[in-house]
């Protein structure tokens, strides 16, 4: 099977297409085969070796962790899946490998795909949808009727945090930049402020619940804005620093608000809560540009640069119809 591989850490040029075997599931996985996936940060901070602490010198390395495809074959100890099934799913950043045409994985791992979403659609899902909505729901018990702020709201955790947010029954105030303002608006931000144009620390709003999902609003500003049992939300973008990790800890002992920062974690249940709020139409995926598999190192390259609007596809099947750009 073809698969994306890097045999040295470096700039996108590395990324490397080849031929290696397929995987043959254990008796508790099921094999998929993959008709598309995604380009998320950790991929290629991965690829860059900004995280090579973790994933450490072995190469070759495979990249990729969202999917979504057919299942094909289902091992003996397996019950909830059937082969010819639409799923769609994530690994861990320790298994990886979604940038292929086979995954073997857990079917714990996996949802049916939503009814409403093509494959193409579906695979730009699962890291984004469960950061924001594990961010929103566990690390900043999220009520309906509070307030929270979403920093980012137009990349690809931010796109979904402001749908999830109002789902769950929130106020939501989203903070982008001056051209994504109306996107961000379309997502159902009840309040979008274009941070190139006002000064948050001087509009006089107080939130619940801050969401830095790009880790620009550092927790000692943060917590100005926050009311005085607030939680201030950070997804991990990698290894944490020493500063906000210490941050994170005292605010525990300390009054006042707290500081979390949070590591999305692949859950085939969360991945279903999701699906119930797409099929209802209060959640859609956000997609910015597609790639065919052959263009990898194009497609790290662009989201490097760090202003994509939602997600970054990518095409391992040429099958799915492609919406319009930045549409919600």
């Amino acid at each position: 099977m073809q698969a994306i591989v890097i045999q040295r850490y470096g700039p996108p040029s590395v990324l490397e297409r080849v031929e290696i075997d397929r995987p043959q599931p254990r008796s508790d996985e099921v094999l998929v085969q993959v008709y598309a996936s995604s380009v998320n940060p950790v991929d290629w901070k991965i690829r860059s070796g900004a995280l090579k602490l973790l994933t450490g010198p072995r190469f070759p390395l495979r990249l990729g962790c969202d999917f979504a495809g057919i299942v094909t074959e289902v091992g003996s100890q397996v019950t909830s899946c059937q082969p010819g099934e639409a799923v769609y799913g994530q690994t861990s950043i320790w298994q990886r490998g979604a940038y292929a045409e086979w995954v073997a994985i857990a079917p714990t791992l996996l949802a049916p795909k939503p009814q409403n979403l093509t494959l193409l659609e579906a695979a730009t899902v699962p890291l984004a949808g469960l950061t924001a909505l594990q961010a929103l729901r566990d690390a900043g018990r999220l009520q309906a009727g509070q307030a929270v702020l979403i920093n980012g709201a137009a990349g690809g955790v931010g796109s979904f945090a402001v749908q999830i947010a109002r789902a769950m029954g929130a106020k939501v105030t989203g903070v982008c930049s001056q051209r994504h303002v109306s996107l961000v608006g379309a997502l159902g931000a009840d309040r979008v402020i274009d941070y190139t144009r006002q000064d948050l620390y001087q509009l006089g709003e107080r939130y619940d619940l801050i969401l830095d999902t790009v880790s620009r609003l550092p927790f000692h500003h943060s917590r100005l804005l926050l009311n005085p049992q607030g939680i201030y939300v950070a997804p991990l973008p990698g290894i944490p620093k020493p500063g906000p990790f210490l941050t994170s800890l005292l605010s525990r002992w300390l009054p006042g608000p707290r500081s979390i920062l949070m590591a999305e974690q692949p859950n085939g249940q969360d991945l279903r809560q999701l699906t119930v709020w797409i099929e209802a139409g209060q959640v859609r995926p956000v997609i910015d540009r597609i790639y065919p598999l052959t263009e990898i190192a194009a497609a790290h390259a662009y989201s490097e640069q760090g202003h994509t609007s939602g997600k970054i596809a990518l095409e391992i099947v040429p099958a799915s119809p492609r919406p319009d750009r930045g549409t919600a």
